[in-house]
C-alpha cells in the first residue's frame, strides 16, 4: 500500500484502532460513517419527530390498521385412485 499511495498501511494498535494518517485508519473511519449513515436511513430526524409530536400526529413506526392474515388450514391430500 505505502509504495502506492506514499501514505502508510498502519497496522492494528492493541486498542482495535489504526494510527492517524494511515490508509486503514481513513478505511476504518469511512466504514464507521457508512455504518452510522446505513442505521440513520429512513428515520426521521429528532426535530420532526418533535414537531409531529405536539401537532398531534400519530408517530409510531409501525402501521395501525393492519392485521394479520390468520393462519392457513393445512389441506388434506385425496388418496390416488385406482
Amino acid at each position: 500500500m505505502e509504495v502506492l499511495t506514499g501514505v502508510p498501511a498502519g497496522e492494528r494498535q492493541v486498542d482495535g484502532k489504526y494510527p492517524e494518517g494511515t490508509v486503514h485508519y481513513l478505511v476504518d473511519e469511512r466504514l464507521h460513517e457508512m455504518g452510522e449513515a446505513m442505521r440513520q436511513f429512513g428515520r426521521k430526524p429528532k426535530d420532526e419527530t418533535a414537531t409531529e409530536k405536539s401537532e398531534g400526529e400519530e408517530t409510531s413506526e409501525e402501521p395501525a390498521d393492519i392485521e394479520e392474515p390468520a393462519p392457513k388450514k393445512p389441506r388434506r391430500r385425496k388418496p390416488p385412485q385406482q
